[in-house]
């Protein structure tokens, strides 16, 4: 069986011996948004241009009015800005997220200048900027402050000023907007441990999953200065998993994160130096403070008194570089750039101790 054509589509009126030009005025000439329609009806194509965006002007009006007056949960089905709508279409959540995101980012310079050439692109990407100004300068003082204080709104400083440090109005303020905010560790730690156990792979999408479900304005109101090190000691101990979502099989990129008894473990070269120390017997700690200082090491080897840190992007990052080299100079650590001179480093220690 097949497909009917559908007399809004170029192939219906191409089947019927019109040429692709006039089977698309034939099309658009059946839509009142479209400024053929008003050609046909004997208008200027001046004229028609207005007419058209004058129709399109007012069933936006009319469709925000029907959408306003929806229930939340039917909004949401219904608006191609939701995810709700692409998942009610058959797409997964993550498509449907990508979905949402592409149709945001509709409306940019670069579009424009993509859809419309150069000059014209600039002007109507220029025009739609002076509109939002102008609809911004119009508004009330006590708008124009509603609205900079929600911006600024996930960002703790900007509440810790606004309300003088006093943290029951602050939590007061974040509740208003956020109902479900944890007021203590415990209620927080149950959340993030009820979320684990529904969503068992939960820890492959960490960066996106829990910046969006919990925000760093959360962690700073319950002053968690870690938030990677506090969501991920719920996760299995010893289990490596990929926190960057690259999809590299190179077990000693960066991305993957392993928790251990001691501590996390931020990279497969981390890991591997685990393993050698847990091999030979060494003690030591994790991510220890150097003396008199706020910065920390990768590994202190308690019985030698050695910092270490594992370094292997010191030859090629310059930044890096000079963050380690400054280490060197402050606290004389030992830094280890090649995984195949880690167990060398580790036999020679011990080597020396039996001198």
């Amino acid at each position: 069986m097949t497909k009917r054509l559908s007399p809004f589509s170029r192939e219906f009126w191409v089947a019927k011996g019109y040429s692709e030009a006039e089977a698309d005025f034939k099309r658009n000439s059946m839509r009142p948004i479209r400024k053929e329609y008003w050609i046909k009806k004997g208008y200027t194509e001046k004229e028609a241009i207005e007419k058209a965006q004058e129709t399109k002007y007012n069933n936006n009006i009319k469709g925000a009015r029907k959408q306003k007056l929806l229930p939340k949960k039917e909004h949401k089905l219904k608006s191609h800005r939701c995810k709700e709508y692409w998942i009610k279409k058959g797409y997964t959540e993550k498509e449907a997220i990508e979905k949402v995101s592409k149709v945001q980012s509709t409306f940019s310079l670069e579009k424009c200048i993509k859809k419309h050439g150069e000059k014209r692109g600039k002007e109507i990407w220029q025009s739609r900027q002076n509109k939002w100004q102008n609809t911004l300068n119009n508004k009330t003082k006590e708008e124009k402050d509603n609205i900079n204080f929600k911006r600024g709104f996930m960002n703790y400083k900007n509440l810790y000023n606004r309300f003088n440090g006093n943290r029951k109005e602050i939590f007061n303020c974040i509740t208003k907007y956020r109902k479900n905010f944890s007021i203590t560790i415990q209620q927080f730690e149950n959340k993030i441990q009820e979320d684990i156990k529904k969503s068992p792979d939960i820890q492959y999408s960490y960066p996106k999953t829990f910046s969006k479900r919990y925000p760093k304005l959360q962690y700073d109101f319950l002053k968690i200065k870690n938030p990677e090190n506090f969501i991920l000691k719920f996760l299995k101990v010893g289990e490596i998993f990929n926190t960057s979502n690259c999809g590299c099989k190179n077990n000693f990129n960066g991305g993957y994160r392993k928790w251990t008894k001691k501590g996390l473990l931020r990279s497969g070269f981390e890991m591997y130096f685990y393993d050698l120390l847990n091999k030979y017997d060494f003690k030591f700690e994790l991510e220890k403070h150097y003396q008199n200082s706020m910065l920390r090491c990768d590994f202190y080897l308690t019985d030698f008194d050695i910092y270490i840190e594992i370094a292997p992007r010191y030859i090629s990052d310059i930044d890096y570089k000079i963050k380690m080299d400054k280490k060197i100079e402050l606290f004389n650590c030992k830094l280890l750039i090649k995984s195949k001179t880690y167990e060398k480093f580790l036999l020679d220690l011990l080597d020396e101790s039996k001198t």
